[in-house]
């Protein structure tokens, strides 16, 4: 029942197991494995210099001494992300997980495990980096337009606030020479309305001012 359970699950994974038997040395590499890598008939030799060929050249001597690490340390798993050859000559990127075996004496006697194709998920991360990518630049873009429309409203406001500040100060400054000259012609409502024009003047020059700061 174990055997048959153990069964069911490997055929709803995705994943590849293997076994090595550090004593005996015999190795056990699933057909799923290679279906991975293209061969959909028989599978190539599974001794240890054909496996070590199928990995990247930049990868097989760091692998090699990370698997030794994990077997002579005192740690009871190995994880490891690794390249090997398709078929067809490309690499594809897997993840090897696996749970060693020790005896009483805490020397490695046997490591299984499983290997996952990484490739969808490289995929994925791959189009999630191009569209960071590509919002980066959008933002940078819309960034440097609303810059510009910035620079633009600024000269519009300071070319605005230029043009009214001289028609303010003679309105401000005939207000002033009408009330200071004819101040006793006028009675108290029509000074009142010239105090009101000079006080909006000031105040709408001042503001001019700020904005042009």
């Amino acid at each position: 029942r174990s055997e048959e359970r153990l069964a069911l699950v490997l055929r709803g994974s995705s994943d590849a197991p293997w076994d090595l038997d550090l004593v005996g040395g015999e190795r056990y590499l699933s057909p799923r494995f290679w279906r991975m890598l293209g061969f959909e008939g028989a599978a190539p030799r599974v001794d240890a210099d054909s496996l070590r060929e199928r990995l990247h050249p930049d990868e097989q001597a760091a692998l090699a001494q990370q698997f030794t690490d994990a077997l002579l340390g005192p740690g009871d798993a190995f994880e490891q992300e690794l390249r090997v050859r398709h078929r067809d000559g490309h690499y594809v990127p897997m993840l090897a997980r696996g749970f060693i075996s020790r005896d009483a004496a805490g020397r490695a006697c046997r490591i299984s495990g499983t290997c996952t194709d990484l490739t969808e998920r490289r995929r994925a991360e791959d189009r999630i980096h191009e569209l960071n990518a590509t919002l980066e630049r959008r933002v940078a873009s819309r960034t440097r337009e609303l810059q510009q429309a910035n620079r633009e409203l600024e000269a519009f406001s300071y070319s605005v606030s230029h043009d009214l500040r001289a028609p303010l100060r003679a309105l401000d400054g005939f207000a002033r020479i009408l009330l200071e000259d004819a101040g006793h012609l006028l009675d108290e409502l029509d000074k009142e309305k010239l105090g009101r024009i000079i006080a909006a003047s000031e105040r709408s020059g001042g503001r001019l001012m700020v904005g042009q700061i």
